[in-house]
């Protein structure tokens, strides 16, 4: 105890004989820088796992033994004690058919029959006009205007053009109600217009005729030729039309035909008209 003290005292006046020459803050400086030097040495700690080795562990997939026979026999008996879910098994239904069946159908009461009775318009409903076609091959000719087409009927009826239009020198007749048409074809037409309609008779060759003896009024004519015999003989052309107003004369004519009927102009008194169903006599609209 008595060493320790001495040694203490004897640092004590080392510490004093280098410090206090030293004046404010350098005085402090060197006694920390004193104090740093005098302290003992750190001790260093042993590290108790230095020396252990690193233990690692391998998982291992272990295979168990295949299963005897008493044991492959035991697991058999342990299923078949369990309970089976057994579902029942569908019954096709019979499928419902529409539509017409031909052939017998005794026996097959569970089958519906289609009844047409059931579907179809009374007797004494008139099935509407069918529209014209949105595809033609042969299109209208340009020469016959548009006007006609107004006409809802005009342009049902007739529907697609069955050929290109031809033009023709032909003939015509003006008569107190109507017209009359000729082609180098020998057809004939007697046109007698009205409102909302008129009526037209058609002739591909004149029939057999005789106006003799049928004389007109003052500024009159009686028709002669074709035109006479067609006017002469067939019932009831000579009631619409009248006598003629005018000589027969020569005229440009242009038929087009179509599916439904067929458009007639005379182009030299531009006046176009529409004559239905293609018949020998019928509905006649115009002149357009």
């Amino acid at each position: 105890m008595k060493e320790q003290t001495l040694v203490v005292g004897a640092q004590r006046d080392v510490r004093a004989q280098y410090i206090a020459p030293l004046p404010g803050v350098l005085g402090v400086l060197a006694f920390l820088l004193f104090l740093t030097a005098c302290a003992p040495a750190p001790t260093a700690t042993p590290d108790p796992l230095a020396n252990v080795s690193e233990i690692k562990l391998l998982a291992t997939v272990v295979i168990p033994p295949t299963p005897g026979a008493l044991e492959q026999q035991a697991t058999q008996a342990a299923l078949a004690a369990l309970p089976t879910d057994v579902r029942p098994t569908a019954v096709p239904s019979p499928t419902p058919y529409i539509g017409v069946f031909m052939g017998d159908t005794a026996g097959s009461e569970d089958v519906p029959v289609f009844d047409q009775d059931r579907f179809l318009p009374p007797a004494d409903v008139p099935f509407a006009t069918p529209l014209p076609l949105t595809v033609c091959q042969f299109q209208p000719d340009a020469r016959f205007g548009t006007a006609w087409q107004s006409v809802s009927i005009v342009a049902s009826t007739l529907n697609c053009a069955g050929e290109d239009a031809a033009a023709y020198e032909g003939a015509t007749q003006v008569f107190e109600g109507g017209v009359m048409i000729f082609i180098p074809s020998g057809e004939l037409w007697a046109i007698a217009p009205g409102a909302p309609n008129g009526r037209y008779w058609y002739a591909p060759q004149a029939p057999a005729g005789d106006t003799a003896g049928i004389s007109a009024p003052e500024g009159l004519r009686v028709p002669a030729f074709g035109f006479g015999a067609l006017w002469a003989s067939t019932d009831g052309v000579r009631s619409a039309l009248g006598f003629a107003r005018t000589d027969e004369q020569s005229a440009t004519i242009i038929v087009q035909r179509f599916i439904g009927g067929t458009l007639i102009q005379d182009a030299d008194a531009a006046q176009t008209f529409a004559t239905l169903e293609n018949a020998a006599s019928g509905v006649a609209y115009g002149p357009f």
